[in-house]
């Protein structure tokens, strides 16, 4: 077993449309489109995740502020789920973003396993929108 992180390049987009349209599935109730795809490299940092050969899931995320970072999307293939993809993933873009001292994002109250994720990574709920959770994960202050 290989494990490769990487940022995401534009001839990625079948597998980060394949994960997407897997991954969000219940929120978006359509397949992804390429279109779609392209979004993510476009607009965010993207980065996927491999294993062996397969790509099994993808992160994205962007700056704000120069003191705020915002995850946009936290995705793995439901096939690969539960194999801790996306605690890697997130490990690693929380180390990218060391310097940044807020980081957000957004999760389905419903979606209790991702909560589970994020809180054990130090998010906290601070904003409860019918049911979409803002979560925040401040640097402790430098003594």
């Amino acid at each position: 077993m290989t494990i490769i992180y990487r940022p995401a390049s534009f001839e990625d987009v079948e597998a980060i449309r394949r994960i997407g349209s897997g991954a969000f599935k219940e929120e978006s109730q359509t397949e992804w489109t390429i279109e779609d795809a392209y979004r993510f490299i476009r607009e965010a940092r993207t980065r996927l995740l491999f294993d062996s050969e397969s790509a099994v899931g993808f992160i994205s995320f962007g700056m704000r502020s120069p003191v705020l970072a915002y995850i946009t999307s936290v995705a793995v293939d439901p096939q690969q789920q539960r194999k801790g993809y996306g605690k890697l993933m997130l490990d690693n873009v929380i180390d990218e973003l060391a310097a940044i001292p807020t980081i957000w994002l957004d999760v389905w109250e419903r979606k209790t396993i991702a909560r589970r994720l994020y809180e054990s990574r130090g998010f906290a709920e601070i904003e409860n929108y019918k049911g979409l959770l803002r979560m925040s994960r401040q640097k402790s202050p430098s003594r």
